[in-house]
């Protein structure tokens, strides 16, 4: 089973000069990745819990605390990677200095804000209108 499914889009590349289109690649977070991240925070919770119940005194407050965030903050941890998307793998031209763009891998939050490294111009990154709908 896959942990990350991947997709290739169109994109539009626009700064203030003009816009170019381009692809990149767009990973959607499956739920048995982010239940497994979840659970893992869980376990960690719980981990620190039962480190705290020999130590006087600390495993008062530890201990309940760690067994109550536990599953709180696996619960969180869950829904803040369920269905999380980055975007990477993006291949274009910045539209001021016509030079390749290689963007690192980051949250897909339309639009994407960029700073091109060789002009340092400032621009955007969307779905392109004839590529595919998210």
């Amino acid at each position: 089973m896959k942990s990350v499914v991947a997709k290739n889009i169109a994109i539009k590349i626009t700064t203030e000069v003009g816009s170019y289109l381009g692809s990149a690649q767009l990973n959607v977070c499956t739920k048995a990745e982010a239940a497994k991240k979840g659970l893992l925070w869980l376990a960690a919770c719980w981990g620190g819990a039962l480190c705290a119940v020999p130590i006087p005194l600390v495993h008062f407050v530890a201990v309940p605390i760690g067994v109550l965030a536990g599953p709180i903050v696996g619960y969180v941890i869950f829904r803040m990677h369920h269905h999380a998307t980055d975007l990477s793998a993006l291949v274009g031209n910045c539209p001021s200095c016509q030079k390749s763009l290689l963007l690192g891998t980051r949250a897909a939050n339309w639009p994407v804000p960029f700073q091109c490294p060789a002009c340092q111009a400032h621009g955007t990154v969307t779905i392109a209108s004839d590529g595919p709908r998210l």
